[in-house]
């Protein structure tokens, strides 16, 4: 396991209220939790087709509902990266039931990405940055380790 970023008092308490929720998800419920995902992809004109055989991050992974889209989708090595123990078990747990052996999951911080820039074909981050005590250095590293184009 990767060393525990050092948290704030406010990511602590996102770590206990976001790991604890998505740990209590039944299969159905993660399923339906989906649902959206699948539908902004469509009603923005992406496909599935867009993860095919890239190196994705899952910056902020949560449940993991954006890792197993990606996942699912033909990412060829899906990386997720949350503060919360619980939720980087949870999406182990996730990708284990589905055979997505393309998934690993670590503890990490958006205010410090733990990865080279330009590492990443794909970035998904959805619904974190307003979370960290920092959004627009969250948003920088995000972005430093998106590859161009």
């Amino acid at each position: 396991m990767h060393e525990r970023p050092r948290l704030t008092p406010d990511e602590e308490v996102t770590t206990i209220v976001f790991g604890d929720t998505f740990a209590l998800y039944s299969d159905q419920e993660f399923e339906e939790f989906m649902v959206p995902l699948r539908e902004r992809l469509q009603v923005n004109g992406i496909s599935s087709d867009a993860f095919r055989g890239k190196r994705c991050l899952d910056a902020g992974c949560g449940g993991g509902r954006g890792s197993v889209l990606m996942a699912e989708s033909g990412a060829a090595e899906l990386i997720g990266v949350d503060l919360s123990e619980r939720n980087v078990e949870t999406c182990r747990m996730r990708a284990a039931q589905r055979g997505l052996a393309q998934c690993t999951f670590r503890l990490g911080s958006l205010l410090e990405v733990p990865f080279p820039d330009e590492s990443f074909d794909i970035v998904w981050c959805n619904g974190v940055l307003h979370h960290t005590d920092d959004p627009d250095k969250a948003l920088q590293e995000v972005t430093r380790v998106l590859k161009p184009g």
